[in-house]
């Protein structure tokens, strides 16, 4: 009976999600299609937030974007639990509580920018002013506070570059069979 009772409300939520997806693509400051999120299980800041085509967002994404924004390319997935914070709060302001300070100077809101073909692992942390180039895949668990370069693998607290997707010969045809031609500088691949 518990689990009957268990399958028809994780049916239910399924369900509540997928109709509301409707509604709540519609916040976003701009949305592609096949957008698929999880709106009642998440914290996302929809106004400040463009999105492109076939992007997926694992549940129970947070997404904080108050003054700068979050761009997503297309063809990226999320796994579940990313968090992307495009600002911090000013820490050097003498005499006055962190948590009273509302203003903020330019460098403490920054967008993010995912470019696309990208992958975030379940659990990473995106903080503000990064870009994920093209092609990159960030681990589980990662926290990136640095920009991550094209088709290259990142993963740690903070994260550190691990490696590159294939050798350079092989993300040129990659590049060349999804694109038509080659926009990303392989100079750096191996």
């Amino acid at each position: 009976m518990i689990k009957a009772l268990f399958k028809i409300g994780q049916y239910g939520k399924k369900a509540a999600n997928y109709t509301g997806r409707a509604f709540y693509t519609r916040l976003f400051a701009k949305a592609g299609k096949n957008v698929r999120f999880f709106p009642f299980n998440s914290d996302i800041h929809y106004w400040n937030m463009q999105v492109g085509n076939d992007v997926y967002i694992g549940p129970f994404a947070c997404f904080i974007c108050g003054v700068a924004h979050i761009e997503i390319a297309d063809k990226v997935i999320m796994g579940p639990n990313v968090t992307i914070i495009t600002g911090e709060h000013p820490v050097d302001l003498r005499g006055r509580y962190i948590a009273d300070i509302r203003e903020k100077q330019p460098h403490e809101d920054m967008p993010v920018k995912i470019e696309s073909d990208v992958w975030i692992g379940a659990g990473a942390t995106l903080l503000k002013g990064v870009t994920i180039g093209r092609g990159a895949i960030v681990a589980a668990g990662a926290v990136v506070n640095k920009d991550v370069m094209p088709y290259s693998i990142s993963g740690g607290v903070p994260a550190k570059h691990i490696r590159y997707r294939g050798s350079k010969d092989e993300l040129i045809k990659h590049e060349t069979s999804l694109y038509g031609k080659v926009i990303t500088d392989f100079s750096n691949v191996p």
